[in-house]
């Protein structure tokens, strides 16, 4: 109820709008998350968020999503192998769903919703020719954006802890 209020006292104010709902995982909630896009669809609002790979699992929600003016979903892809993408995680998770990037992808998109999917490049077992393998997966399933950052220990992380133990920071 809340956010129908405030997407329509926005519409109000900007006759086409366009939307963030700003969370890292916006539809890890699946009867949630089916709410909030039935209650988008129909006012007229364009909209993107963030989620994970699972929600290419869901087509009642991947239906749904085109139709609310869900334009665009950013994804976290991380990286391209199972083993880059497990030394990035506290909790096994991630990795295991390497295998089916492209099929999640074209799961999306087939429903007119745009994937921008986001690499972390710096894992141990990155080289130089990484950055040509993300490039060419990204061209080969038709990302419509890229994001690529530098892989960055935060203090109090378990990768900080881990290159500090390791006297890899500078």
């Amino acid at each position: 109820d809340l956010v129908a209020r405030d997407l329509d006292a926005i519409a109000r104010i900007w006759p086409r709008p366009f939307v963030e709902f700003a969370d890292d995982n916006t539809f890890v909630d699946p009867e949630w998350s089916l709410g909030l896009v039935r209650t988008l669809a129909g006012r007229h609002v364009k909209w993107f968020t963030e989620t994970d790979l699972t929600v290419s699992r869901r087509p009642e929600l991947l239906d749904a999503l085109a139709g609310s003016g869900c334009r665009q979903l950013l994804i976290g892809f991380e990286a391209l192998d199972a083993a880059s993408v497990a030394s990035l995680e506290d909790r096994p998770f991630k990795a295991g769903l390497v295998e089916g990037y492209a099929r999640a992808v074209e799961a999306i998109q087939s429903r007119g919703v745009s994937v921008n999917g986001c690499f972390i490049l710096g894992a141990d077992d990155h080289t130089p020719a990484t950055f040509g393998r993300v490039a060419d997966f990204a061209d080969r399933v038709g990302l419509a954006e890229v994001q690529v950052t530098v892989l960055t220990p935060f203090p109090c992380t378990p990768l900080y802890a881990r290159l500090e133990a390791e006297r890899r920071l500078l």
